[in-house]
């Protein structure tokens, strides 16, 4: 009985007596100071039409998240941080201070506009900041993570990319989402899925009700306009080259602040479609936090939406899938943990009837990954179009199909296997350093070879450049000369020699930079590629260090 009069108490006060006492008080304000209506009626009913919704919604899921009515004196065991208290800290506020601003336009009045609803906005003000005292008392720290990332009034960068990701998500991919029953309640967690698509941290986020800090190549920090974007998205920067602690800090940070930790565990985009194993680092961190749940989601469909090597966004349905969360036992292995997480996230789409790529456009740049003919295995020979290739040596005609199933076939035979296939078949081995076949090489180049040394491969006309914090600044313009123990970058008399003993690690960025770290100077390297394959010359310095040297770089 008294919770029922506390709530009839409430109602009579916020939705009877205090709108009408603002409407008497602009009344009286209008009529002494004789202000004229507004004149502009359509501008009024166009924020109703926005705002009392909004009110309804946030209210509604008020009483679904927390079970009870949003009555002051009969507060809930928890704060709403979901829906659109996920957008706005107080979105009841918000939108019933819009709904009368609204009401104001409609009916034209002044002293309701420029009086009344001031002075509704300066308490209503006062009782937020005692509200969220209260907040602070009862939920200490967490209450203080949430405020710090909710805004009052006008939403982060995150919230605004989803309403065009919705439109986008919908006619392209016919995005669907389900198992978010799986979701825990509320943060930390980390959320994790295979990286297959540019788009992927924006499949997560559209159903995820949470904000998502995604660990992001550092390369998207380089530029200011790059920069600004991912930093207003609360990106955590990961130098992928080395061993970056700071990343390490900021991810402890973040789950400090009961953040929602975006991980693509593989460490890069997937060349192939094929899931990678996970990287030992990522393992490191799940294991040293086995506290904090683990999110697994199946991304189906978005290797053939936009695959890595693709320069174009094609068609293709979507769907993303959250599975049951993930519990690591500290005790176990690196390999169970990976053994488990694969499973979790592998999407298991290439072969699936629902998910196939439903664009014509399909071969274009492919030869970035099949960097040599299937049938005559020679390198660079592989020219393509928007729908289909050919090998200029052999003849062979390729065509793609729309599971990526590449088909290889001239006079004299036939290739037919899936995209991984194919390049695991014809991807550098030590055996092609063995006896390189690279054409005629200019005496130039070939006298820049030191005594002792055998030439592996030459580029064409290239750039190279090196890390000047945080930006990249060039070097030198030329060829380079991969050697069994250097890789030179020559202009006429101006060269540079890497020793390939020094390189810890060789990493893509894009589809055109190759990225080598010299461990000792502790400097970073970048090779701009145009017209060859960077997955290549990638798999070319890697088989040759380990040829040479008995150790695997870093390729991730």
């Amino acid at each position: 009985m008294k919770k029922n009069l506390i709530l009839i108490a409430y109602i009579l006060f916020f939705w009877i007596l205090l709108p009408g006492t603002i409407v008497l008080f602009a009344l009286w304000m209008d009529k002494i100071n004789g202000f004229e209506s507004l004149g502009c009626r359509s501008s009024g009913i166009l924020i109703l039409v926005v705002s009392l919704p909004l009110l309804t919604i946030s209210i509604l899921q008020f009483r679904r998240y927390s079970g009870k009515l949003p009555v002051s004196a009969d507060p809930p065991d928890t704060f709403i941080r979901t829906g659109l208290y996920a957008v706005w800290r107080h979105p009841i506020y918000l939108f019933y201070t819009l709904s009368l601003i609204g009401a104001a336009i409609t009916w034209g009045s002044r002293g309701m506009l420029l009086v009344a609803i001031p002075l509704f906005i300066l308490l209503e003000a006062g009782y937020i900041m005692w509200e969220e005292r209260v907040l602070i008392r009862r939920f200490g720290n967490q209450y203080m993570n949430y405020r710090s990332i909710t805004p009052l009034i006008i939403p982060r960068l995150y919230f605004w990319l989803k309403i065009p990701c919705f439109l986008l998500f919908r006619i392209l991919f016919s995005y669907r989402a389900s198992g978010r029953e799986h979701i825990p309640g509320s943060p930390p967690m980390f959320i994790i899925s295979t990286h297959r698509n540019y788009l992927d941290p924006f499949f997560l986020a559209q159903a995820f009700p949470h904000p998502i800090r995604y660990v992001t190549t550092f390369e998207m920090f380089r530029k200011a306009k790059t920069r600004w974007f991912f930093r207003a998205l609360d990106c955590i920067p990961k130098k992928r080259y080395k061993n970056d602690t700071s990343t390490g800090r900021g991810v402890v940070l973040a789950l400090g602040q009961d953040a929602v930790i975006g991980v693509f565990p593989e460490g890069e985009r997937i060349w192939s479609g094929v899931p990678k194993s996970l990287k030992p680092e990522t393992l490191n961190l799940f294991v040293k936090f086995h506290h904090i749940p683990i999110l697994p989601v199946r991304i189906r469909g978005n290797f053939f939406a936009w695959p890595r090597w693709g320069r174009r966004i094609r068609r293709a349905n979507v769907k993303v899938e959250f599975g049951e969360p993930l519990h690591i036992n500290p005790s176990w292995s690196h390999d169970r943990v990976s053994d488990i997480i694969r499973e979790a996230i592998d999407p298991q789409d290439l072969d699936h009837p629902d998910y196939y790529c439903k664009s014509r456009h399909r071969f274009e740049k492919l030869q970035i990954v099949i960097y040599r003919c299937p049938l005559c295995n020679e390198f660079d020979t592989v020219s393509s179009g928007p729908k289909s290739g050919k090998c200029i040596n052999c003849g062979a005609e390729m065509t793609l199909n729309e599971r990526y199933h590449l088909t290889c076939k001239n006079e004299h035979g036939q290739v037919k296997s899936s995209l991984d296939e194919i390049y695991q078949s014809t991807r550098i081995s030590a055996g092609d350093l063995e006896s390189p076949k690279r054409g005629e090489i200019p005496e130039y180049l070939e006298a820049l070879c030191p005594e002792g040394q055998r030439i592996l491969a030459i580029s064409g006309e290239m750039e190279l450049l090196k890390e000047s914090h945080p930006e990249m600044v060039p070097l030198l313009s030329g060829r380079f000369i991969l050697t069994n123990r250097l890789l030179i970058c020559a202009n006429g008399p101006d060269t540079l020699s890497l020793p390939l003993e020094k390189i810890s690690s060789v990493t893509t960025e894009s589809n055109y930079k190759l990225q080598l770290y010299h461990r000792e100077q502790k400097q970073l390297y970048q090779m701009v590629f145009q017209a060859e394959s960077v997955l290549k010359w990638q798999d070319f310095i890697v088989v040759a260090i380990q040829n040479e040297f008995f150790y695997t770089p870093n390729v991730r």
